[in-house]
């Protein structure tokens, strides 16, 4: 199973806050999940590849290179 259902399955059932607060998970693996589905929406809208990273990265202020890090994790 792909990393990502996985953190849905539990962002839906509201287990995955519950182990960023028990400090389980570090809360940097919110901010992944929200890149990963903002690249996504981009990507469905009909944005090209690239310009999904630029728009993502700018969103969020992270660097380019850490939305194709997530990327690469997620899928």
């Amino acid at each position: 199973m792909e990393m990502i259902k996985i953190l849905d399955k539990l962002h839906e059932t509201g287990e995955l806050r519950d182990l960023v607060l028990s400090g389980l998970i570090s809360p940097n693996v919110l901010i992944q999940r929200k890149i990963f589905h903002a690249y996504n929406l981009q990507i469905d809208n009909g944005v090209s590849k690239m310009q999904s990273v630029v728009d993502v990265s700018t969103v969020f202020c992270v660097s380019e290179r850490m939305v194709y890090r997530v990327l690469k994790r997620f899928k």
